[in-house]
C-alpha cells in the first residue's frame, strides 16, 4: 500500500472521477487502485490473470458490494473483443511487460493501441531498472527506452511523465491521452 498510495494521488490529480465512469484496470491485482476509484463512483472492471489475485478480488467486490467487476484473464488480442468500446480511463500499471512477455512485442503493441484508443486517458506504468524488474526486456531497460517505445508505438499520443518512484524498480508513471484532432 505504501507504493500505491503515491500512484493514487498522482492518478487522481489527472483524472476527475464523476459517479459511473468507467475504469479498465489491466493487471488489478487485489484491487487497491479499482476499489480506491470504485468509492469514488467509477464502475471498473478488474482484468487479473493471476488466480489467487483474482479470488481475493473477487470476492472483496462480493464481500463489499463494490462496483468493481473481477475477470480472471490475460489481457491478449483475443480479450479486446470483450472490451467496452469507451472509458473514461485505463490502467496499465506495472503489468504491460507482462503482456509482452506472454503475448510478443507486435501484439502487445497492437493491445496498448486498442486501449489508448477506447479510453479518455491510459495510465501506463513499466520497471526502468534492469536490476530490479522481474521480467527484464530491452523494450524497458531504462526510462530512455520505455519513452521510446511509447513515441514509436503511440506518434499521436500526449505521453505525460506524472510520478516517478526510484525506490520500485525505477517506474515511471505516465499519463497518456490521444491528440484531439483539430476543428475546422
Amino acid at each position: 500500500r505504501d507504493e500505491c498510495t503515491p500512484r493514487l494521488k498522482a492518478i487522481l490529480g489527472s483524472l476527475e472521477i464523476r459517479p459511473g465512469d468507467r475504469i479498465l484496470d489491466v493487471g488489478a491485482n487485489v484491487g487497491f487502485f479499482s476499489f480506491s476509484l470504485a468509492r469514488l463512483g467509477a464502475i471498473v472492471e478488474s482484468y487479473e490473470s493471476q488466480s489467487a489475485c483474482f479470488e481475493i478480488g473477487a470476492a472483496l467486490s462480493r464481500l463489499h458490494g463494490a462496483d468493481v467487476l473481477y475477470i480472471n484473464k490475460l489481457m491478449s488480442t483475443a480479450t479486446l473483443s470483450y472490451l467496452h468500446p469507451r472509458y473514461r480511463a485505463c490502467l496499465l500499471l506495472s503489468v504491460f511487460h507482462w503482456i509482452v512477455k506472454q503475448e510478443g512485442v507486435e501484439p502487445a503493441t497492437k493491445i496498448l493501441k486498442e486501449l489508448v484508443r477506447r479510453c479518455d486517458i491510459l495510465f501506463f506504468e513499466v520497471p526502468c531498472d534492469p536490476n530490479d524488474a522481474m521480467f527484464r526486456h530491452e523494450l524497458f531497460s531504462s526510462r530512455a527506452h520505455a519513452e521510446a517505445y511509447l513515441r514509436e508505438a503511440l506518434p499521436t499520443a500526449r505521453i505525460t511523465p506524472i510520478m516517478e518512484d526510484g525506490r520500485w524498480a525505477g517506474r515511471v508513471l505516465y499519463r497518456i491521452s490521444l491528440e484531439l484532432e483539430p476543428t475546422a
